[in-house]
């Protein structure tokens, strides 16, 4: 029998892949199960991920830095990203008890599946790291690169960085994507955080967009996200402002910046990259002064503007944009040496994305679950949730949760230091628009 590095398959991910973040996204899903059936949904779910390793082998693949595995380099690139397809790898399926650390099903639905009941560190990634040679499971990853916008590296990465103000090279390989800290400040790990999930009706939103147009005329309404997003950073980031007055580096006079996550396989390059199955995030960066964020959260016509404002930046996502983040990615001697031009510690820099999309409409054949039990056949089922995971809360970033097609609410997940979150529940032109809070 041949060894498995005689039969791997090596190939390095997209110049797009290698820089975005090296982490998994964790994503739960949340059903109701017969206790009964737990032997046979771990069965199922066994053959259905065999199965699919087969059928998808970059899938169940293996990311190594450097392309380094058993003592050997097989990559060229310092830094970069490999993957290492093998018939021998399989997706890995992992069983944990968790009962004593997790509430009942029942409790969590009927407190609406809060946001701090999947805050732990039992939700972190506790296999291989990229460093020690063995590999990382491949979560979502696809062997082709984007042929569309590769182009030739001429220009310097450092001219190439000076056209991408989004990104900065940082002292130390800690990235890609790791925020860039400014001198001074606490450590973030200081901060006492909570998070909570703010629930919005379509119509509130929908009066939200009417508001904007009235302060800021244009030929269409805003859209929700881009509506929600300045909503969150503005009043997240006063709040901030008001409970941080002692923190020395917050200037008043300094830049805010609002980073919207831009899907470019939808703006450029759509018939060169059909299939393309990698990383198509780009960043659209909105950069204004901390008076004029500070002023939006007391004068509707301010907010306006900053949602016109956010509009531009994201539609300037074009092919222009992408191909000149390609070069830069390809240009830059190691991915880890990438980070963004945002620090979470700051009260007026947040990151907003959203998961609405992801999977609340999907149906699961899953044994044991659906009202009667059946499981195959008859237990065909929709999540009754999905709720994002982490080891710990972070600091920055604003997410619209997953939700169904039909759904008249749009969950928003919000983590900022604990005073702030008090002071923005307790602001009254921010909570007119909340439907209600889940902690």
């Amino acid at each position: 029998m041949a060894e498995p590095q005689e039969r791997s398959k090596i190939t390095p991910l997209s110049a797009w892949d290698q820089s975005s973040s090296r982490f998994h996204i964790r994503l739960v899903l949340n059903f109701e199960l017969d206790d009964s059936k737990r032997k046979e949904v771990a069965a199922h779910l066994g053959s259905v991920l065999k199965r699919l390793s087969a059928e998808r082998p970059d899938l169940a693949g293996r990311l190594h830095v450097n392309g380094e595995f058993d003592g050997e380099r097989h990559g060229e690139r310092p830094g970069w990203i490999y993957l290492r397809e093998s018939p021998d790898f399989d997706i890995p399926l992992e069983i944990v008890n968790v009962e004593d650390k997790v509430r009942s099903f029942q409790d969590l639905k009927a407190d609406s599946f809060p946001a701090k009941d999947f805050i732990d560190p039992l939700f972190g990634y506790t296999g291989p790291s990229l460093f020690c040679g063995l590999g990382v499971p491949a979560a979502v990853v696809r062997r082709t690169r984007a042929n569309g916008v590769t182009s030739e590296r001429q220009p310097s990465f450092h001219q190439l960085l000076k056209k991408c103000p989004e990104y900065v090279e940082l002292s130390k390989p800690m990235g890609p994507n790791q925020p860039t800290l400014r001198p001074g400040g606490e450590s973030e790990s200081t901060y006492v955080k909570d998070g909570k999930i703010f629930v919005l009706r379509k119509e509130k939103i929908r009066k939200l967009k009417e508001l904007v147009m009235h302060h800021a005329p244009a030929e269409r309404l805003p859209s929700s996200y881009i509506c929600l997003s300045t909503l969150f950073w503005v009043f997240a980031a006063n709040s901030r402002m008001r409970s941080e007055e002692d923190q020395p580096s917050w200037e008043s006079h300094g830049r805010a910046t609002m980073t919207n996550p831009v899907n470019w396989r939808f703006r450029a390059f759509q018939e060169e990259n059909k299939g393309y199955y990698g990383n198509s995030a780009a960043l659209a960066q909105m950069v204004t002064s901390v008076q004029e964020v500070s002023l939006a959260a007391h004068d509707w016509q301010a907010y306006a503007r900053l949602v016109r404002a956010s509009e531009d930046a994201i539609r300037n996502v074009n092919e222009k944009f992408v191909r000149r983040r390609t070069r830069l990615f390809e240009a830059a001697p190691n991915p880890r040496f990438l980070g963004l031009y945002m620090d979470p510690r700051i009260p007026q820099d947040l990151a907003f994305n959203t998961w609405r999309d992801f999977g609340a409409d999907t149906l699961w054949d899953l044994c044991g679950t659906g009202s009667n039990g059946s499981g195959i056949g008859g237990g065909i089922v929709k999540p009754d949730s999905l709720r994002r995971s982490q080891d710990s809360w972070n600091m920055g970033g604003t997410l619209i949760l997953p939700a169904r097609g039909d759904s008249d609410l749009y969950e928003v997940l919000l983590t900022i230091p604990k005073p702030a979150m008090d002071q923005l529940k307790s602001t009254e032109r921010f909570m007119r628009w909340i439907d209600r809070v889940l902690d």
